[in-house]
């Protein structure tokens, strides 16, 4: 997956807090809009607490999926 794919769910009114699966099965929650950030170079996705401490990195070609809780999962490249 890239930024482009991210940025509608990230624009979205309102927002809907989404999950991004890893491979692997690690999971990471994004319950604000404003905690996500990418890197210039792309391939990477910054996830910060409510204080800007970073909380995670993912590499984005590592996005298994994203799971709304009120709509299906959306699926990444096979």
């Amino acid at each position: 997956m890239t930024e482009a794919d991210f940025r509608p769910l990230l624009d979205a009114v309102p927002f809907e807090t989404f999950t991004v699966h890893m491979l692997g099965k690690h999971k990471h929650e994004v319950s604000r809009p404003e905690f996500v950030s990418f890197s210039p170079e792309g391939g990477r996705m910054y996830i910060h607490r409510p204080d800007g401490q970073l909380h995670s990195v993912l590499a984005l070609e590592h996005v298994a999926d994203i799971e709304y809780i009120s709509t299906p999962i959306i699926r990444g490249p096979a």
